[in-house]
């Protein structure tokens, strides 16, 4: 039964990215280890940081998979990635941002 379940569910998120291509397409490309590593220099963190980032970088990443953004947010939530050279929760938010002044917009 769990083993059905999560074939049912793998099968909805390649469904759901087949016909929406900014749920999956468009996601930054992130190299999380060495993104974290970066950012625990960075702050002259030890081991537990980047620990704790490649943790938070890899829930945010499978999080982003499926979220439903505009092509409008998106791409602009991955132009600001790309140019601040960002990881998966900072898209996170940038999406959910988008989304919400979108919403008060009324878009």
């Amino acid at each position: 039964m769990k083993k059905l379940f999560h074939v049912a569910a793998i099968t909805l998120v390649l469904l759901l990215g087949a016909a929406h291509p900014a749920l999956t397409a468009n996601a930054p490309n992130v190299n999380i280890n060495g993104y974290c590593a970066e950012m625990a220099q960075m702050l002259n963190g030890g081991s537990q940081i980047e620990l704790m980032c490649r943790n938070e970088e890899k829930a945010a990443q499978q999080r982003v998979q499926v979220m439903q953004a505009s092509d409008r947010a998106t791409q602009y939530c991955m132009e600001m990635a790309r140019v601040i050279n960002t990881g998966y929760t900072l898209y996170e938010t940038c999406l959910q941002e988008e989304t919400k002044a979108e919403r008060a917009l009324g878009r």
